[in-house]
């Protein structure tokens, strides 16, 4: 399962992104402790792209988070509406 190990970050990186043990908790549900590596960095595919494509805007790269954004399109609505929406049925 390719993940955002796969590209290499720095600590820095992880950090401005927010990966770190409070937040793969609050952000995945997942229970890990610091330092997050990609031997306890156990995340669904879809949280994976979401934390790539949000490593690659943090590098400024947005052609290739693009990429990643259009796997999970949804969870990319989510993240632009600050994921505090409220759907309102019909």
């Amino acid at each position: 399962m390719e993940t955002i190990f796969d590209f290499n970050p720095t600590g820095n990186e992880l950090k401005a992104i927010g990966i770190d043990s409070l937040n793969l908790s609050m952000r995945h549900g997942v229970e890990v402790s610091d330092p997050i590596t990609d031997n306890n960095y156990k995340v669904s595919q879809e949280d994976a792209y979401f934390d790539i494509a949000l490593l690659l805007e943090y590098r400024n790269d947005k052609d290739r988070a693009a990429e990643y954004w259009a796997m999970i399109p949804d969870r990319h609505s989510e993240y632009l509406l600050g994921f505090d929406f409220e759907s309102i049925a019909e």
